[in-house]
């Protein structure tokens, strides 16, 4: 009876031991994935950043949060389980516009392209930079960032010229911002 007892005590420790074992590893890591080996992703406002993270954990998108230069994204990713992988859209709302006002508010005040630090976290807590990056991932948790398109920027400012000198010519050559009298009115 007693062999028994010490049979059953011995099973149940290795099923416990096993399965502790086979289950799945804790998500703690992520990787920011480039396309260009050992450089940083280079991403403007509607692009999308690719995120790898370590572990085996199913990934619910609405516990994923991404942040940028500390400020939160706040979009949900769309999630690719087969290689581990979260796609954000690097899109502006109503709920982070405050944050691309901070990243984009002042063009002439920086670079066209800045480095903005990136951090993701899951589930409230904040997961760690995986420091053995593979030649598909950046070398540091970083994206660069496009703050302004230099063709498009030369583009509004040469169109809000034209349109302010066509304005004045019209002004100075019309009636267009003087007060006149109606000519068909004027003899009453």
């Amino acid at each position: 009876m007693q062999s028994r007892f010490v049979w059953t005590l011995i099973a149940s420790t290795l099923v416990l031991v096993a399965a502790s074992g086979t289950a799945a590893a804790e998500t703690t890591k992520f990787a920011i994935l480039t396309t260009q080996a050992n450089s940083l992703p280079t991403v403007g406002l509607n692009d999308e950043v690719h995120i790898r993270l370590d572990g085996e954990t199913a990934v619910q998108p609405n516990t994923i949060q991404l942040r940028l230069d500390g400020w939160p994204l706040l979009v949900e990713p769309r999630v690719r389980p087969d290689r581990g992988e979260l796609i954000f859209g690097l899109v502006r709302l109503d709920t982070n516009r405050s944050m691309w006002s901070h990243l984009l508010g002042n063009p002439f005040g920086r670079e066209r392209i800045t480095a903005v630090p990136i951090s993701v976290e899951m589930e409230g807590r904040p997961l760690t930079w995986n420091q053995q990056h593979l030649s598909d991932e950046a070398p540091e948790p970083k994206i660069n960032l496009i703050v302004y398109s230099s063709p498009l920027m030369t583009l509004g400012i040469i169109v809000s010229l034209f349109v302010g000198a066509v304005v004045a010519f019209a002004c100075s050559r019309t009636t267009m911002m003087r007060d006149t009298l109606d000519p068909a009115n004027s003899s009453q």
